[in-house]
C-alpha cells in the first residue's frame, strides 16, 4: 500500500495532477535546452502509459523526451499514438512535424500542420515552421504569405528574414533576397545559413572566389555541411580545383549522408581514376537518398562491370534509359552489354552440344 502511495505522488509531482487526468495538464510545446529528460523520467512515463493507455498526453511527452534525445524514430512513433486520441491537437502536430523536419522529410511536415494553420495565427514559432516548410516544398506564395505573418508578431526575428530572403533567391529577385539576407547578418551576425545563402547566389553568378569566401565566413561560426557543400560545388564549377571540390564533398559526406549530389561527385571523382570498389560505395550512398539518379545508376552499372557482375550491371544500365532516355551512354552500355551476355550463352550452348556429340545448332547463327 505505501509502495503505491509513494508511486501516486511522484506521478504527481511529474506530471500533475487533476483526478488523473493527465490531458488537463499545461505540457510545454518544445523541450528547452535546458531540459534533461533522464532515463527515470522516461520510464515512469512509459508506466504511465501503461496504467493510462487512452492517455494521449503522456504519449506526447514521451515524444518531446526522445526528440531531445533526437531518437526522431521513436518520437515519431510516440507523437503518431497521440494524435490517434487526438488528431487536431495543435501541439502533438507540430511536435509530430518538427520530428519529421529533422528526418528531412519536408512533405509530411508540412501536411501535419497544414490542417492546424488557420488556429496558430499568434503562434510566431508555428508560423515561421509553417513558412519554411512552404519554402522546401515550393510552394513560395504561401511561404510568404506565413513568413509575413510571423514577422508581424516579431519584427526582430533573424530567421524569418533569412527564409524571406531564401524564396527571393529562388525566385530570382536579387536584389529582395539581399535586402532580406542582409537584415538577418544585422539581427543575427553568427547566422551561418545566411552566410551559405550569399555564397549560393555567388555561385549561381559564377562568381566562385567570392562565394567561397562567403562560405568560409560562414563556417568560421559553425560547420554545416551546407556550407562544405556550397564551396565544394564552387570549387567544382570553376574548374582546375578538383582536390578542392572532393575534399569539401568528403566533408559533407561525413556530417550528412543526405547530401546526395555530395555522394554522386565523390562516386565520379573516384570512378574517374578507376577506383570503382570507393566509387561503388559513394553511387550507393547517392541512390539510398535519392534513386531517380540516371546518372548514378548508369556508373554503378560500369562499377558492376568491372566487378564482372554483369547480370547486376545490365539492371542498373536499363534502369538509367528508364530513368532517362536521352542518356545515350547508359542505352550503348546496356546493348553491348546485353550482346556480350547473349553471345556468352550462345557459346555455353555450343559447348554443351559438343560435349554430348551433337553438330553446332546453325539455326541460331
Amino acid at each position: 500500500m505505501r509502495i503505491l502511495f509513494v508511486f501516486g505522488v511522484l506521478s504527481c509531482l511529474f506530471l500533475g495532477c487533476d483526478r488523473y487526468r493527465p490531458s488537463h495538464e499545461e505540457i510545454p510545446d518544445v523541450p528547452s535546452q535546458a531540459q534533461s529528460y533522464s532515463l527515470e523520467s522516461l520510464r515512469l512515463v512509459e508506466r504511465m502509459i501503461e496504467q493510462y493507455p487512452n492517455e494521449p498526453a503522456y504519449k506526447y511527452k514521451k515524444g518531446l523526451m526522445l526528440s531531445e534525445k533526437k531518437d526522431w524514430i521513436g518520437a515519431i512513433d510516440a507523437l503518431k499514438q497521440a494524435l490517434r486520441y487526438d488528431s487536431l491537437n495543435p501541439r502533438y502536430r507540430i511536435a509530430l512535424s518538427k520530428a519529421h523536419h529533422a528526418q528531412g522529410d519536408y512533405k509530411f511536415a508540412l501536411q501535419m500542420i497544414h490542417k492546424i494553420l488557420p488556429k496558430l495565427d499568434n503562434d510566431f514559432q508555428a508560423l515561421l515552421l509553417a513558412g519554411e516548410l512552404f519554402c522546401r516544398n515550393k510552394d513560395y506564395d504561401n511561404a510568404v504569405k506565413h513568413l509575413n505573418k510571423a514577422l508581424r508578431l516579431t519584427p526582430h526575428e533573424a530567421d524569418v528574414y533569412y527564409w524571406k530572403g531564401v524564396v527571393a533567391l529562388t525566385r530570382l529577385d536579387t536584389a529582395v533576397a539581399i535586402r532580406n539576407l542582409n537584415q538577418t547578418l544585422k539581427l543575427k551576425p553568427k547566422h551561418a545559413l545566411a552566410y551559405n545563402a550569399f555564397a549560393e547566389m555567388y555561385n549561381r553568378y559564377e562568381i566562385y572566389t567570392i562565394a567561397i569566401d562567403f562560405a568560409n565566413k560562414g563556417l568560421a561560426y559553425e560547420a554545416l555541411p551546407e556550407l562544405y557543400f556550397t564551396k565544394a560545388e564552387a570549387f567544382r564549377l570553376r574548374r582546375f580545383a578538383e582536390d578542392s571540390a572532393r575534399a569539401n564533398y568528403q566533408k559533407v559526406y561525413a556530417l550528412n549522408r543526405k547530401f546526395y549530389w555530395a555522394s554522386y561527385h565523390l562516386g565520379k571523382y573516384a570512378y574517374d581514376i578507376g577506383k570503382f570498389e570507393e566509387a561503388k560505395k559513394y553511387f550507393e550512398s547517392a541512390l539510398r537518398e535519392e534513386s531517380n539518379l540516371a546518372y548514378a545508376n548508369y556508373y554503378l552499372g560500369m562499377c558492376l562491370r568491372f566487378r564482372g557482375e554483369r547480370e547486376s550491371a545490365l539492371k542498373k544500365f536499363a534502369l538509367a534509359m528508364k530513368q532517362d532516355s536521352k542518356l545515350f551512354v547508359a542505352s550503348e552500355a546496356y546493348w553491348a552489354l546485353s550482346t556480350e551476355l547473349q553471345q556468352d550463352r550462345y557459346a555455353r550452348y555450343e559447348d554443351s552440344l559438343r560435349r554430348v556429340g551433337l553438330p553446332p545448332d546453325t539455326t541460331r547463327r
